[in-house]
């Protein structure tokens, strides 16, 4: 349906659906080699339940050493598994071939890079997965929206007679996924931890959500952490498919060399969104954009804003397209779509005040894209562990909109002295506190919304135990 920047070729769903299962690639030429798995978390605990199906010998290091190990995965053989905690000779390295690190190993790790230097080639669960992978993929990468598109995707193709498995970085591994029955498409969601230690992964659909500085503790700069996000298309070919915003100028100018067809979304895109008229349109082959979704006319059947989440709609829709999905197949995905916890979630009005969780917010730009959907006044609450990132990229977003900022947790001195001159700014320790910090601050009209811009690790093992604890206070107040 749309045109690409390589001739056009259709991608319906007969031809990304071949008779013949697709054969297993890199994952088949392990036969024989001796395989390290570094990171005994559920990422590695994963990657050794794949290597025991297929009888490929391994063995285990972690930095930490891990009591009762052997009672964290059954399918293991565990009396045949060397397995190094803390330290690890370079005698005991060579007799390895390869190493599959875990998403929670830094790139830059003294141990990681010594055993790059003891020559052992370094790769991903991601990539080891692929090799075993007899369905077509769908790579959902980017800074924001990943697991919301991921989502939408597969119930998109799911509406379409498919079934797809969403797995990947949102929670359920790769390496788990194809070892079961093969789905007609898997949909992987790929954090820019795992993309930096690939090889040969080469889905036949790649969307980049969008590029925003994240990370920056873990890849060290921003060159590496968007070279790491861009490996999705490295070995794409001229029959894939790769779908992306079109203002993001250094993505298009990453994928100047890339064959594969290119799809865009977002304002003069090949999909995009007229926010008077609420309608879709898509190019043609020819060039020419026609309507494609009437999202007024389905305004009354949707339980949620489609407005919060229409970067991953036009990314998803763009998508369809690839595959020739008429629009009441994108019409189906949306009247059944439920948004997803943590993400702009409004808990709870009490006296005029709308409070939003949007826990899921651990970056700068998250907060800003968070902060761009608000029509109100704005009580913002930010805080947490810091990435490295700066907080002072928020004051455009903030300009006019917010009233007063609560910091709290290990950032908040950063984020004062980064905007405490620009915004009214309040210290809180912990997010007890920082609640009833906005709540007082807050005047009826306003929105407090919790979109934290940093990791939840000071305080919470995660995104989710955050945004729990804060709809529990909020409902309590």
């Amino acid at each position: 349906m749309l045109a690409g920047r390589v001739p056009y070729k259709s991608c319906v769903m007969s031809e990304v659906l071949p008779d013949q299962p697709i054969r297993p690639g890199n994952g088949s030429d392990l036969s024989g080699r001796r395989v390290l798995i570094h990171g005994m978390g559920r990422s590695g605990l994963a990657t050794a339940d794949l290597l025991t199906h297929h009888k490929i010998r391994f063995g285990f290091y972690d930095d930490q050493e891990i009591l009762n190990y052997r009672a964290l995965s059954s399918k293991i053989r565990w009396p045949e598994v060397e397995v190094h905690f803390r330290e690890i000779s370079g005698e005991t390295l060579q007799r390895y071939d390869l190493v599959i690190t875990s998403p929670g190993v830094p790139a830059h790790s003294p141990m990681l890079m010594a055993m790059k230097k003891a020559g052992l080639k370094v790769i991903s669960e991601i990539e080891l997965a692929s090799g075993f992978a007899k369905a077509p993929v769908v790579a959902v990468t980017g800074t924001n929206g990943k697991t919301t598109t991921c989502t939408m995707a597969q119930l998109l193709l799911s509406k379409a007679g498919r079934k797809a498995v969403v797995t990947g970085n949102i929670g359920y591994p790769f390496t788990t996924a194809v070892m079961d029955d093969a789905p007609d498409f898997f949909v992987v969601e790929v954090s820019s931890f795992q993309l930096h230690h690939v090889d040969r992964f080469a889905p036949q659909f790649a969307v980049i959500t969008g590029f925003a500085p994240n990370h920056l503790d873990w890849h060290g700069d921003l060159d590496d952490y968007f070279s790491s996000k861009m490996n999705v298309t490295r070995n794409m070919g001229s029959d894939h498919v790769v779908i992306f915003p079109v203002g993001q100028t250094r993505i298009h100018e990453a994928l100047s060399r890339c064959p594969a067809r290119q799809i865009t979304f977002g304002p003069g895109g090949d999909v995009s969104l007229d926010g008077r008229s609420a309608e879709i349109t898509a190019r043609t082959r020819e060039g020419k954009k026609v309507s494609y979704v009437r999202l007024e006319t389905l305004a009354s059947q949707l339980g949620y804003d489609y407005r919060n989440v229409s970067e991953c709609l036009l990314a998803v829709t763009a998508l369809a397209c690839a595959l020739d999905l008429p629009a009441s197949t994108v019409e189906a995905m949306l009247t059944s779509f439920v948004p997803l916890k943590h993400r702009i979630e409004v808990v709870r009005n009490m006296g005029g005040v709308m409070f939003v969780n949007d826990s899921k917010a651990t970056s700068v730009d998250a907060t800003a894209f968070a902060l761009g959907k608000q029509s109100r006044p704005v009580v913002l609450m930010l805080g947490g562990r810091d990435k490295g990132l700066c907080f002072a990229e928020l004051l455009p977003a903030s300009q006019g909109k917010v009233r007063a900022v609560v910091a709290f947790g290990e950032a908040r001195e950063k984020i004062a002295r980064e905007i405490g001159g620009e915004l009214t700014t309040h210290l809180a320790v912990n997010l007890d506190e920082a609640v009833d910090r906005a709540c007082h601050l807050a005047q009826s009209g306003d929105v407090v919304l919790f979109s934290p811009g940093c990791a939840s690790y000071d305080q919470f093992k995660n995104y989710e135990e955050r945004g729990d604890a804060f709809r529990r206070i909020v409902n309590e107040l």
